[in-house]
């Protein structure tokens, strides 16, 4: 029995429903785009595809190019029908974060400052590349707007996700970046006051939306 779709079997599914593409193609536009939110292994791009092929969902030619030769993949009825079950499916996993460098820091009791600035920084270098690649799309929709053909608005909402998320990673970079160059060591002592105001913040937040969340639900049944 084969296994059934995966994330990566929807995202490329997405992808050769827009038009063909070699696997090369989907990695290049994986690694520029959907990876972005959707990040996958080279090798998951390129297995995928052949997997698509054998459940009737992609077809795949062998096509010439100059002196060489490559593989399409094209959707296929079954295929686009396997797009809308998925779209019209009620369930939706949660989000997933998974950083290495947010990993280390958590760790950190086996490192250093030095490192933990380190592994800031490369937050940081993700953030101009979010930034840098948002610059590139935004230049070829004012360039070429039918580019994007009627994707234009899911593409601008993704971009506007991408931006606001890189403009977090380096507002919380650059303060984790102040605060941890402050401190000798990773030792305990000496950060309680940090650690305190640190988690008050969000639990104060989160205070004030229960907050109002329970006045709104008061007012809502005092009206009827």
């Amino acid at each position: 029995m084969p296994k059934p779709l995966t994330l990566t079997s929807h995202a490329i599914l997405s992808l050769i429903a827009i038009k063909p593409f070699t696997t090369y193609a989907l990695a290049r536009e994986m690694e520029r785009s959907v990876g972005f939110i959707c990040p996958r292994a080279p090798s998951q791009i390129y297995e995928e595809p052949k997997r698509l092929v054998r459940l009737g969902l992609a077809t795949s030619r062998r096509e010439r190019t100059g002196q060489r030769f490559r593989t399409v993949y094209r959707i296929t009825a079954k295929g686009r029908e396997a797009l809308r079950d998925w779209h019209n499916s009620p369930s939706i996993a949660e989000p997933s974060l998974e950083s290495e460098a947010l990993l280390r820091i958590f760790f950190s009791d086996h490192s250093t400052p030095e490192r933990m600035r380190a592994a800031i920084d490369s937050l940081l270098a993700y953030a101009d590349r979010i930034d840098e690649t948002g610059a590139d799309v935004g230049n070829l929709f004012f360039n070429d707007p039918q580019r994007f053909g009627d994707r234009g608005p899911f593409a601008a909402l993704i971009h506007s996700f991408l931006i606001q998320y890189a403009r977090f990673l380096r507002d919380w970079s650059e303060t984790a970046k102040r605060e941890v160059g402050r401190w000798r060591d990773v030792a305990p002592a000496g950060k309680k006051a940090w650690m305190e105001r640190t988690i008050a913040r969000p639990r104060a937040a989160q205070t004030g939306k229960r907050t109002e969340r329970t006045g709104r639900s008061s007012n809502q049944r005092a009206s009827r």
